[in-house]
């Protein structure tokens, strides 16, 4: 099946198959750069609702040693 794909390219000239194997190469690097991105925007996310997470139990306990009403605004 492979063959079928790369069959467009019977009968291009040397130098085009040259750029068409450069940009592949580069299109597979990109795929991968992007799939660590991601992975790290998803880690990052994840981190971020983790420490709101506990910054509103501090917030929600601070508030709760002195008996003072939690202000709304400062929960997330």
């Amino acid at each position: 099946m492979s063959w079928a794909v790369e069959e467009w390219k019977d009968g291009l000239p040397g130098k085009a198959l040259q750029r068409i194997q450069e940009m592949e190469v580069q299109l597979d690097k990109l795929k991968k750069e992007r799939s660590q991105k991601q992975f790290q925007m998803e880690s990052l996310e994840a981190a971020l609702q983790k420490q709101k997470q506990k910054v509103s139990a501090w917030i929600k306990r601070h508030y709760l040693k002195q008996r003072i009403p939690t202000p709304s605004k400062l929960l997330f």
